[in-house]
């Protein structure tokens, strides 16, 4: 599996204190559900999917509910965030009362998606996750090291 340039970020925040949630935006395909997969692999953590409709219900703003994801998980991944944006709410309360870490990606940010957030402020970090940028590919592929100065000799 590749190493991503936001790999580093993203673990030194779920190493780090504070719990702030932490969304990371990016294109379709650019990588957002392999970090999160990645992450969810290695630290032996679920992930909630916003695109089932059994996963949303478990982020309703009730406290038996949020109580018992906050029990349960210290740290909570989330894929397809923005198919949820009502779950803002509910990620608020998980911040302020209990202290979660959650980390979310979506395809577009929630605020785009509806009015109906609660805007977050002071409570989130965010990360883009862009596709594979040249210099990623590079650090990722085995390649050989050229004598350029012979280079030209050899192509004649």
């Amino acid at each position: 599996m590749f190493i991503r340039a936001i790999e580093q970020a993203i673990t030194k925040h779920t190493e780090g204190k504070s719990p702030k949630i932490l969304f990371i935006w990016g294109p379709r395909r650019s990588g957002k559900t392999t970090l999160l997969q990645k992450l969810a692999m290695e630290r032996k953590l679920p992930i909630f999917n916003f695109d089932f409709i059994s996963d949303q219900e478990l982020f309703r703003p009730d406290r038996n509910k949020l109580e018992a994801l906050a029990k349960e998980h210290k740290i909570i991944l989330i894929d397809e965030v923005q198919s949820y944006p009502e779950s803002t709410l509910a990620l608020k309360l998980l911040y302020d009362e209990y202290g979660v870490k959650v980390i979310a990606t979506g395809s577009s940010e929630i605020r785009k998606k509806s009015q109906d957030f609660d805007s977050l402020a002071g409570r989130y970090k965010e990360m883009y996750c862009l596709p594979f940028s040249i210099e990623e590919v590079f650090q990722n592929t085995p390649h050989k090291s050229y004598d350029t100065a012979n280079l030209y000799d050899k192509i004649q």
